[in-house]
């Protein structure tokens, strides 16, 4: 049994949408294909439960990415209206 290298895949990606979120449209791509390579992964894992594994690694990678999508989405957002509450 080994790891599902979609899941794996998942969790790097989410990795770097958490980092690329200050990235206008860049952590919004990145966090889809996170999202997207994730479920791919964890449908993978339930359908073959005895050749592969990882799926609370595909899920860790959704969750990554979901946030990283949501606050690079807010930061876009607020770069395109231009309102900057800190200033």
């Amino acid at each position: 049994m080994r790891n599902n290298p979609l899941c794996v895949a998942s969790l790097i990606i989410g990795i770097a949408a958490i980092v690329f979120l200050w990235g206008p449209f860049l952590g919004i791509a990145i966090a889809a294909a996170g999202i997207i390579c994730g479920v791919l992964g964890m449908q993978q894992v339930n359908a073959r439960p005895q050749e592969f594994r990882g799926h609370g690694l595909g899920m860790a990678g959704v969750i990554l990415s979901a946030t990283g999508g949501f606050f690079s989405l807010v930061l876009t957002a607020l770069l395109w209206t231009r309102v900057w509450w800190w200033r």
